[in-house]
């Protein structure tokens, strides 16, 4: 079930408990983000749930199979291991991601490197552009799944192993 809707004051003390009970070695992080109509990260995976809280505007999550739309003071959480990616559905939203990383700084850095729009206007990044932002999403241990635009249906299924 996709809860969509969720005061701030709860989603920020359900984030606090969990973060006695993050996983070892992993620090919370709580990135504030905006991003202009149509942009979005790429598609990526990580291990734990990542909270999205829309500050401003409205934002389009994919996680999974699942596509959520969330207006000024709405919240989600994609769950870990779940491919996801997110776009701004106005001229201009902001909103806060929550998660654990076993680098905050590192995870900072990551969100950093896909917030930067590419030199060449949002064409396929070049070899060397997606070597360096492989190199920000390995340490955290950010699985990057896709290029920008790239949604989790457009994935390749999975083969089950044979039994």
């Amino acid at each position: 079930m996709v809860q969509t809707t969720q005061p701030v004051a709860p989603l920020l003390e359900q984030v606090a408990a969990a973060q006695s009970l993050g996983p070892a070695g992993t620090s919370q992080t709580v990135v504030e983000s905006t991003l202009a109509a149509g942009l979005m990260p790429p598609l990526h995976a990580h291990e734990e749930d990542e909270a999205f809280h829309v500050l401003e505007g409205s934002v389009l999550v994919y996680a999974g199979a699942d596509t959520v739309r969330l207006e000024a003071g709405d919240s989600f959480v994609a769950p870990g291991s779940v491919p996801h990616t997110h776009r701004s559905a106005t001229g201009r939203a902001r909103w806060l991601s929550m998660t654990f990383a076993s680098s905050a700084g590192g995870y900072e850095d990551f969100v950093r490197a896909v917030g930067t729009p590419l030199p060449n206007g949002g064409a396929a990044p070049t070899s060397e552009e997606e070597a360096a932002l492989l190199a920000f999403a390995a340490p955290s241990g950010i699985a990057v799944l896709g290029p920008p635009g790239m949604l989790p249906a457009e994935l390749e299924p999975r083969a089950e192993p044979a039994a």
